[in-house]
């Protein structure tokens, strides 16, 4: 699915002289280098150039030597300040002591905290950021697409290593780091560089890391200071000759693998189980396997260590035309593995146990089940950053998941990925144990995982009530696409939980539902649910009450803290908005703002038992038919009134003329994208979608944008 295309850039265009009248509208805000380098004089020459005859031609040169085409967005040396923030630096943050001295900024303060000062637009996203960093103590460094003080990525040089990170809603996670003993006297030149979802980070002689992550695709470029530290000579160049993508990226950006060359060993190319089983027992980094058309019986792989750049790559020579009939694939103790294109019919799980940057991509999952049985399962110790994008899962009759994500006794695999791909049909039961995907269990719960689960297209998931379960804290489930499937996405173990920009159609069979979540600290917000046929459990959203508060056994159902429910919209389904109702413990501190509810059936906002800690603000509920608000509150908290909701793109979204638009209660900054990846403006709309005319990034996905031959 693209994402918003900027116009075609124009060839540089002859210089024209530009006439500034005093009495008119200031001119419209030039760029920061512009700024900067001609300033308020540069502005009253140009308008006495025009007055002047003699010097017109060199003063109109001057104004426009710096053309848009320019790849430079901003640099600054500190070389013109007395005080500290000026020249459009800004300290988004209190705290920390910063200085101009002897031509650098020094931040003095040699506290953690994590002391910011930030730069730019709000609206670039790929570039480049440079800058001369001395560390002198705690951690240090420049920051990339600084979305807010919740969200952005830095690198920075640490204590014994340089890391390259990501801050995403307050929690910093690192993406890649090496080790590094930094000088506490010495400048160093880091640079950070962001383009699409591919991030890259080094250090002028010393080492240089990458990280594929989509999260923040745009946002200013700043400093960080974790300790004492100067900066200087800043540079920020253009990545891609100006080229904006809004968060989200489109699926296709987050998903792409990162562009940088690899290099290749050998190709080895085999066309029977024999080759195969010798090519995989002498694989090294480099080596490609290449399978031909035909039958195989998969064998294992143990210590396979590719490298970033020199992956393992085990690929189908034409895309599922080499099927895995029989056999087993382990992958242990291994590396930067790639497996890639097969067909898989065989009886056994897929297991990537203790290793990490394992990708499985663009495979056909089929498998032959004579009994319960899991697919694919990550797990083991040490595992972390592995990969299940672009494939097919479907026709599953047994008990067991499509993909389990585990790890050791105590902690859940890592930062691990899930994206772009297409789950379908699988048998209904009223057992437990058969959801599409489940992330963790009770055991390791309070582990964070750090998954992502993005871009995937669920079809006639009926396996289980829980169609995705997540039972570990910490992750991210977004941007997804459920349709006519039995059951809910849930939070069912762990905390801090983040769902949104995902849709919900139900299409008449029973119990489908949306989210249900139990435990703290969970963010819900732009997602769409519409149709849905569930209730109680299978609700469209159901904020459960739990059986277990404190200290308890790992699988109870613990009560809901601190849930955040924002800004989405529930359109015709059977029953909306559930809190409370089963476990005997209400759910406490919970925030339920701006979300637009509408339907003919049963009552739109619905509460079981006193929950006098849940609170409301700033919904709209329109109940037909025979449904009812549910709940008698001041209108400022739910406000009874037509959102005048009309049908586009699949889904239905507010038309000019709304009570919901710029009727938000709040604007909240984990939400300032719209269910579309359009930007929120200062006075937000109530709902999911915001009313605008900026391109669509995302969208209800179809079975031609996921699976084995997308791009």
């Amino acid at each position: 699915m693209p994402g918003p295309q900027d116009p075609p850039r124009q060839a540089p265009s002859a210089p024209v002289i530009i006439l500034i009248d005093p009495s008119s509208p200031a001119p419209k805000k030039r760029t920061l280098l512009d700024r900067r380098r001609f300033g308020r004089r540069a502005f009253i020459l140009a308008f006495l150039a025009i007055t002047t005859a003699v010097s017109a031609a060199f003063l109109t040169f001057a104004l426009v030597s710096h053309t848009p085409s320019s790849p430079k967005l901003f640099s600054d040396a500190f070389d013109d300040y007395r005080d500290f923030p000026a020249g459009e630096w800004a300290i988004p943050l209190e705290g920390g002591t910063w200085r101009v001295k002897s031509g650098a900024l020094k931040q003095e303060s040699t506290d953690d905290d994590g002391h910011v000062a930030v730069n730019g637009e709000q609206g670039w996203s790929d570039y480049s950021v440079t800058a001369t960093v001395t560390a002198e103590s705690g951690a240090n460094g420049v920051i990339a697409r600084y979305a807010s003080s919740y969200d952005y990525y830095s690198l920075v040089l640490s204590i014994g290593k340089v890391v390259l990170q990501k801050t995403i809603y307050g929690r910093t996670f690192s993406l890649a780091e090496s080790p590094f003993t930094a000088s506490k006297t010495q400048a160093y030149k880091l640079t950070l560089s962001a383009v699409g979802a591919r991030l890259s980070g080094s250090i002028e002689g010393g080492p240089q890391l990458s990280a594929l992550d989509g999260a923040i695709s745009a946002g200013r470029i700043g400093l960080y200071s974790g300790g004492s530290a100067s900066f200087d000579d800043v540079d920020v160049v253009r990545a891609d000759g100006g080229g904006r993508v809004e968060q989200p990226t489109s699926p296709a950006a987050s998903a792409s693998p990162s562009s940088k060359a690899t290099k290749v060993r050998r190709t080895v190319e085999v066309s029977s189980s024999d080759q195969l089983a010798a090519a995989l027992a002498t694989v090294q980094a480099g080596d490609v396997v290449v399978l031909a058309d035909g039958a195989y019986t998969m064998t294992s792989m143990n210590r396979a260590r590719g490298t970033s750049t020199s992956p393992i790559r085990v690929m189908a020579k034409n895309r599922g035309k080499a099927v895995v009939t029989a056999g087993r694939l382990e992958i242990v103790d291994s590396a930067y593995v790639t497996i890639e294109g097969l067909t898989w019919t065989n009886s056994n799980s897929l297991r990537i146990l203790s290793s990490h940057h394992v990708r499985l991509t663009r495979n056909h999952f089929e498998l032959t089940e004579t009994g319960p049985l899991k697919w694919v399962v990550i797990g083991g110790s040490g595992s972390h950053h592995n990969r299940v994008d672009r494939n097919l899962f479907e026709n599953k009759h047994e008990l067991g998941n499509f993909i389990t994500i585990d790890g050791s006794p105590t902690q859940q695999s890592q930062d691990d990925q899930i994206d772009h791909n297409y789950f379908r049909n699988t048998t209904y039961t009223t057992e437990n144990g058969m959801e599409a995907i489940r992330i963790g269990w009770s055991g390791i719960s309070r582990s964070s995982g750090r998954t992502i689960v993005e871009y995937n297209l669920f079809e006639n998931c009926d396996g289980d009530a829980e169609i995705v379960s997540v039972k570990s804290s910490d992750n991210i489930v977004r941007y997804n696409t459920f349709r006519a499937s039995r059951g809910v996405l849930s939070q069912r173990h762990g905390d801090g939980g983040s769902f949104y920009g995902n849709f919900f159609f139900g299409d008449g069979k029973p119990g489908e539902g949306g989210i249900r979540v139990y435990g703290s600290d969970h963010k819900i917000f732009n997602n769409y649910f519409q149709g849905l046929t569930g209730s109680g459990f299978e609700a469209a959203l159901k904020l459960d009450g739990g059986d277990m508060d404190g200290d308890g056994p790992l699988d109870s159902k613990w009560r809901v803290h601190r849930a955040v429910v924002v800004n989405n919209t529930f359109v015709d389904n059977r029953s909306n908005i559930e809190v409370g109702a089963d476990g005997g413990l209400a759910p406490v501190d919970v925030a339920i703002a701006d979300n637009i509810v509408v339907g003919s059936k049963g009552d739109l906002f619905a509460e079981f038992g006193p929950n006098p800690s849940v609170k409301y603000r700033g919904n709209i509920a329109w109940p037909t038919g025979e449904a009812k608000v549910g709940l008698e509150l001041p209108e400022r908290e739910i406000r009874v009134a037509d959102p005048l909701l009309r049908e586009s793109g699949g889904i239905l979204r507010l038309t000019p003329g709304s009570p919901a638009v710029d009727a938000a209660s709040n604007s909240h900054d984990y939400a300032r994208l719209d269910i579309d990846g359009q930007r929120r403006i200062d006075v937000v709309d109530v709902g999911a979608d915001e009313l605008s005319d900026a391109g669509v990034v995302n969208r209800p996905l179809k079975a031609a944008e996921v699976g084995p031959d997308t791009p």
